[in-house]
């Protein structure tokens, strides 16, 4: 990529280069250390090129080296507090004053560059535009005050400053302000040189996501064509879309970093000019996570990621141990934890005490307001006790991240200029700020170059292509500041505010796009697409292959190998197969989720306590139809007392168990109603039942929740399910729900019927088959072949525990199956799924 100027005359002159933006200024520096190289030579000095506002504060810097009384000049960070101070004093209801501090300071800067008077005409037709001058006249009045100027300020007071010699190279508009520095006896201007537009194709692609592929293979089949050529893509809107593009160019460049470590950013054939934000680095994330150790209480995730973060010290010597200790954290599932309870499950982590000590001495000055400076010290005190970033060695880009964060620090120390003393969370809240801005691109020594399509102007290159030109994305938006009249705008020429130069500008950027190379593919979305594939790939262009394994099967059980499980094991193996694998043999195991207040899972398990006690109460059919409803009510509270007893403590916990008190109350005696009609009397023989089963040489633990005995001498398994299960499906030869057919196969001939018990509010029932009418409705069936229908399933069991025994392990789930599954990580159904859908396409 280079400048689209020729600047050698001016750089032999070691002339200052004064260009639109600091990106073009970045290819223009390195367009001179490539003609460095090229001439062969092994040093060189520091070229002067350097941006407009670059070049405006360093004339700042020169003359209050050299002349008395210069004003400060406050950096941007400090002019934006400044401003967002400013505009909180006089607009205290504005809803976000941060996004208007803003747009006060550009349209303070637009002022200054078109030199727009604050009282010119116009100013008084919107009200926005009084509320801002009376802004602007605050801010004035405050920096006046202190001494301090800001970088609008500068084009008024460069060209008294009577700056060095420069030239201006690059620029496409000379605002009025520009043209007063120009027109200085000491400045030059670069003309660009002239291009025509280059020979261009024209692609139609049924998605965005297909375009960026496409654009992928084609620069790759363009570097291999021909390494030196300089090589562009351009994409509307690239920070919004940077991880699909550097997900695609990944793929297509380096294929094999599906299977080895990321190579360092310096060694890429491509360079994306869209830096994610600093704060999500996971080298910044993790700094952030241990700033959380200030506050009283912290959430639940965050405190599971600070114990698995690789960025402190001790992490890899201990990350089996600080796995279990977050395993110990979430198993009581709160919502936030202390730096107490930090401490308690990290007993068998020496390494992570140690700091948790040292983080605890930090604390101890428990100011609650300081300056700002200040809170910069006590940030980096609390990161230097937990030995942040870690002691294992840090690549590259995580060095970058590191010194950024050091940066972004000095950075909040330097805000204590403008800033009084403020909180904790304020001073974080600055700093999330801080490290959430747009962070500078990459060189340009990488033959590939990624740039939005807006930052095309100024630049050439061999070959170009042009992404996402679909209407909906191109030509970009026209910004005009709405705090600046546009009856003022237009009255002094500011592009875009009259109709012809709204036009104007809407085709400027396309121009440059046009013109960026010699060579250029276009590709886009048609307005209405049909959703079909309407390109093809080129041939020739490279495609890369991995290597396939079967992993059908995992090794099979042995005569020694000690399996733990129950029902869930066989339900896994039928849901799906690697489930069971997964759970039961590599123990995996999903972490819990913070809850507040009662899950369904804590429901669930109330209820059946309760009507495990209410049974242990009534026994039989016979007693819960003498009791009258009164008499059946309080031994269902009773049953409930029982139940819930000795679980919450705080007041939310006590309100949220006398509310579900009061449902399971209801849910239980609606049920009981469905019982009291039951066709066959029964007594309940066992509740909650733990027995063993041994199945295809697996030793089952089973737990059942209720069997009743009938009148002829058989009995009846029941299964409660607080939500809806839909159908098991036990005619399937993988039943969806097949717990009660591991009991029945367990208890064998004397079965005479299995069913869930759906216990949902408004809409309870029983689920199942039976050799006789048991419950009324439809979803209580009569079996045709009630003992063919016990030895299939039990035939079936024993085939889903054969199976799960000699290691079949295949990632095939029945429908639905995934829902609440936690081992989609491990068996990355959803990529597999993401590839055959491209596959099909």
């Amino acid at each position: 990529m280079r400048f689209a100027c020729d600047l050698s005359r001016w750089l032999e002159q070691r002339t200052a280069i004064v260009t639109p933006s600091a990106l073009l200024a970045a290819a223009a520096k390195e367009q001179f250390a490539r003609e460095q190289i090229a001439k062969g030579a092994g040093s060189w000095d520091r070229p002067a090129i350097s941006s407009v506002d670059a070049w405006l504060r360093r004339c700042w810097s020169e003359a209050r080296h050299t002349a008395p009384n210069i004003p400060a000049l406050l950096s941007p960070v400090q002019e934006h507090v400044l401003w967002r101070q400013t505009i909180e004093q006089e607009s205290k209801e504005l809803f976000d004053p941060d996004a208007a501090a803003y747009l006060a300071r550009d349209a303070a800067r637009l002022m200054a560059e078109w030199q727009i008077p604050p009282d010119a005409a116009g100013w008084g037709d919107q009200e926005d535009a009084q509320q801002f001058r009376r802004w602007l006249a605050r801010f004035r009045r405050r920096c006046h005050e202190h001494g301090w100027i800001v970088q609008a300020d500068l084009w008024r007071l460069v060209p008294a400053w009577v700056p060095a010699p420069a030239v201006f190279a690059g620029f496409e508009t000379y605002t009025p302000a520009l043209k007063q520095l120009r027109s200085l006896p000491t400045m030059e201007q670069a003309k660009a040189e002239p291009r025509a537009p280059g020979s261009s194709t024209a692609t139609e692609c049924a998605s965005f996501e297909e375009e960026i592929e496409h654009a992928a293979h084609w620069a790759r089949a363009r570097f291999e064509e021909n390494p030196a050529q300089s090589i562009g893509v351009f994409v509307p809107g690239l920070a919004r879309q940077r991880a699909l593009v550097a997900r695609r160019l990944e793929s297509v460049f380096y294929p094999s970093r599906a299977t080895k470590p990321t190579v360092e950013t310096a060694d890429s054939i491509f360079s994306i000019h869209a830096a994610a934000p600093l704060a999500e680095h996971p080298v910044a994330a993790a700094a952030l996570l241990v700033l959380e150790l200030a506050q009283e209480r912290i959430p639940l995730p965050a405190a599971s990621a600070l114990l698995r973060s690789p960025f402190l010290a001790g992490a890899d010597a201990e990350r089996n141990q600080r796995a279990m200790a977050d395993l110990h954290l979430r198993r009581p599932r709160p919502a936030d934890v202390s730096l107490r309870d930090l401490e308690r499950v990290s007993e068998k982590c020496p390494k992570l005490r140690l700091l948790w000590m040292r983080v605890r001495r930090v604390l101890r000055d428990d100011a609650a307001i300081r300056e700002l400076p200040q809170w910069s010290e006590f940030i980096g005190k609390l990161l230097r006790a937990v030995r942040w970033p870690g002691d294992a060695e840090l690549s590259a880009e995580e060095q970058q991240a590191v010194e950024g964060w050091q940066k972004a620090l000095s950075e909040l120390a330097s805000l204590g200029l403008v800033s009084p003393p403020v909180s904790f969370n304020a001073a974080l809240a600055h700093l999330r700020r801080l490290l959430s801005a747009a962070r500078e691109s990459v060189g340009f020594f990488a033959p590939v170059q990624i740039l939005d399509s807006a930052q095309a102007s100024g630049l050439a290159c061999d070959c170009a292509f042009l992404a996402g030109m679909s209407e909906g994305n191109w030509p970009p938006p026209l910004n005009l500041n709405p705090l600046v009249p546009l009856a003022v705008q237009r009255a002094h020429g500011v592009p875009g505010s009259s109709p012809e130069s709204a036009q104007r500008e809407k085709l400027r950027p396309t121009d440059a796009l046009l013109s960026v190379a010699p060579i250029i593919e276009i590709s886009s979305v048609p307005s209405a697409a049909s959703g079909q594939r309407q390109a093809t790939k080129s041939d020739g262009l490279p495609y890369s292959f991995l290597e396939s394994v079967d992993d059908t099967y995992g090794p099979s059980l042995t005569l020694t190998s000690e399996i733990r499980g129950g029902t869930s094991l066989i339900k896994a193996q039928s849901q799906c197969p690697f489930r069971a694998f997964a759970e039961n043999r590599l123990h995996a195991t999903g972490l819990e989720e913070a809850a507040l207040g009662l899950d369904s899972r804590e429901r669930g398990g109330f209820l059946h306590k309760a009507l495990e006690a209410v049974w242990q109460q009534l026994q039989t059919q016979d007693r819960l139809r003498a009791l009258a409803e009164e008499e059946l009510r309080k031994a269902v509270r009773r049953a409930l007392e029982t139940a819930l007893d000795g679980h919450m403590q705080t007041p939310f916990e006590r309100l949220a168990k006398e509310t579900e008190r009061e449902r399971l109350e209801e849910v239980i005696l609606d049920w009981l109603a469905i019982e009291r009609e039951r066709e066959q009397p029964f007594a309940v023989e066992a509740v909650e039942l733990k027995r063993e089963y041994e199945c295809a040489g697996l030793r089952l633990k089973l737990r059942l929740d209720r069997i009743d005995r009938l009148e002829n001498g058989n009995v009846l398994l029941l299964d409660y399910k607080s939500g809806k299960p839909g159908s098991p499906k036990w005619d399937a030869e993988r039943p969806l729900e097949p717990q009660l057919q591991v009991y029945a196969a367990a208890l064998g001939s004397e079965v005479d019927g299995l069913f869930l018990c759906q216990l949902k509010p408004r809409d309870m029932k029983a689920i199942g088959h039976s050799r006789e009418k048991q419950f009324t409705g439809k979803s209580a069936a009569v079996a045709d072949d009630w003992d063919g229908f016990l030895e299939q399933s039990s035939a079936c069991i024993e085939k889903l525990a054969g199976d799960f025994a000699a290691g079949f392990a295949a990632v095939d789930p029945l429908k639905k199956a995934c829902d609440y599954c936690s081992q989609k990580p491990l068996c990355r159904i959803q990529e597999r799924n993401a590839i055959r859908e491209d596959e099909d396409d």
